[in-house]
């Protein structure tokens, strides 16, 4: 009888759940590889609990094993762990002690999860909003069950950015579907219902939305591809918009935003290019700082600032006047300053960075 290993290598959970689940039966009921009346159910009828826990304890890196007569700690909670390799040689190594003859055969599972492009905190830090690419918003509550949550409203956009500007509003920036023009909708329930608020056309060329950002609920700005961007002023109670011009930007497409004062806004996109206007948008001056793409840029106050890319990271202390560049093996999409020397970014791949020191 042969023993099949399926390694997924897209599901971390199925992995491991292969790798508990073949090893762990009794030898005693095992017949051997050529006996058939070893059947799958004879094989499950006979899991030993003690060898599940030990199983557990040595994929997860609490136990030391031994693979090819070497010391090694695995740490398999995920299918693209680095020591993946290691961790499947111990399994055969435990299946062939069994006294069968295990296969590998390696597949792509598909699982219908959605991918969550951005999410947003309430005000009071109760509420947590998540925005999926195909147009779902998802809602739950910090302080309950964090896999509770549930499907609160279905736009008709892909979904690439939420936000919660200092007024308790929900907004949600992406792409229209079918067309290329971009859309930006607000929420005033919660994220329940929606209007929309600004739609990319032929005429004002606004392409996919793909950051907004906010100023103590009184400024916002918009950047996404091609160029896209333009500012909101709330006034009368309304967010007005202004539009700005791609060519204000080189015609670059955008990736992140900041402010680091009332009417002080900085923007960052392609080839390395950081922009800045001091006066929300009216006149703009811009600066290559790279060559590399640079993905989303955070400030903490006037003078601390942070900037994340293809494999490198910018900081100032001087508000802008100089920043210093930092090499870093990672591709880092988004950047937040917790406070002034504590700064998290997250990458592709997973990767999550952090620095204590404002980025230096």
């Amino acid at each position: 009888m042969d023993i099949r290993i399926d390694l997924h290598s897209r599901a971390g959970a199925c992995f491991v759940a292969a790798c508990i689940i073949l090893p762990v039966f009794s030898p005693f009921s095992l017949r051997g590889a050529d006996d058939p009346t070893c059947s799958l159910c004879e094989l499950v009828s006979a899991v030993d609990p003690e060898r599940i826990e030990k199983t557990i304890r040595e994929l997860s890196g609490a136990d030391t094993v031994y693979i090819a007569g070497q010391p090694q700690v695995l740490f398999t909670r995920f299918a693209l762990s680095p020591r993946k390799l290691l961790a499947l040689e111990y399994l055969l190594d435990e299946v062939r002690d069994l006294g069968f003859d295990p296969r590998v055969q390696t597949f792509t599972l598909n699982v219908q999860r959605p991918d969550l492009m951005g999410v947003a905190l309430s005000g009071s830090g109760d509420t947590l909003w998540a925005g999926a690419i195909e147009g779902k918003v998802y809602r739950g509550l910090t302080s309950g069950d964090w896999n509770d949550f549930s499907l609160c409203a279905q736009l008709d956009m892909m979904i690439w950015n939420l936000k919660v500007d200092g007024r308790g509003r929900l907004w949600a920036g992406g792409k229209q579907n079918g067309i290329s023009y971009g859309a930006l909708y607000y929420s005033d329930d919660g994220g329940e219902s929606w209007e929309l608020k600004y739609a990319g056309n032929s005429a004002n060329n606004i392409r996919t939305i793909q950051e907004i950002d906010f100023w103590k609920g009184e400024e916002a700005m918009a950047v996404g591809a091609y160029g896209t961007i333009f500012s909101m002023t709330y006034l009368l109670g309304e967010w007005w918009v202004k539009e700005i011009g791609p060519e204000k930007v080189n015609y670059l497409s955008l990736h992140g935003t900041a402010a680091s004062g009332a009417r002080h806004w900085w923007v960052v996109g392609d080839v390395g290019y950081l922009f800045e206007t001091e006066n929300q948008g009216g006149d703009w001056n811009g600066v290559s700082l790279t060559t590399a793409s640079l993905y989303d840029i955070d400030f903490y106050d006037a003078r601390r600032g942070v900037i994340v890319g293809d494999k490198i990271t910018f900081h100032t202390v001087d508000g802008g006047a100089s920043w210093n560049e930092v090499a870093v093996d990672a591709t880092l999409r988004t950047v937040c300053l917790i406070d002034s020397l504590t700064v998290a970014a997250g990458g592709t791949g997973g990767d999550i960075w952090m620095s204590l020191d404002g980025g230096a």
